[in-house]
């Protein structure tokens, strides 16, 4: 993974955990239903799609198999030692819907970008050929 994204991917741990630190992260009574596990979700999958771009950068020495579900086991096994971490926060707690909902962001994230990279790599040929078929007829119109 290029250095950049290695230090983006480390930021943003850094401020799922300075968020995760705070005792109450929400002084006010939020009524939304499943509020907190839809904020769960969008962070771990922001997470999530972070590390598989960073992945999917030259020179990607991963097999394809790898890029989805690497992305994926490190996003919930940092999910899991925020939900540890938030042990020893006052006012916090280990919940394993939180970590579920880490879980299903990463997971909805990493398909939101397998089914972006198999529509690009679907389109490459096609562009390829409709270039050769351009710069023919760009080379006829010249000559």
């Amino acid at each position: 993974m290029p250095i950049p994204y290695i230090l983006l991917t480390g930021l943003y741990c850094f401020l799922i955990f300075q968020n995760s630190a705070a005792p109450d992260p929400l002084p006010v009574e939020v009524t939304v239903p499943f509020n907190d596990k839809f904020a769960h979700a969008v962070m771990f999958g922001g997470l999530c799609a972070l590390v598989s771009m960073g992945m999917s950068r030259p020179p990607r020495k991963v097999s394809f198999a790898a890029l989805v579900v690497l992305p994926v086991l490190f996003t919930t096994a940092y999910g899991l030692t925020d939900e540890i971490h938030q042990l020893y926060v006052p006012q916090r707690s280990f919940e394993l819907a939180d970590l579920l909902a880490d879980f299903l962001g990463a997971c909805i994230a990493q398909t939101v970008l397998v089914l972006h990279w198999k529509r690009a790599w679907n389109r490459r040929p096609s562009e390829a050929a409709n270039q050769t078929g351009k710069s023919a007829t760009s080379d006829a119109s010249q000559g």
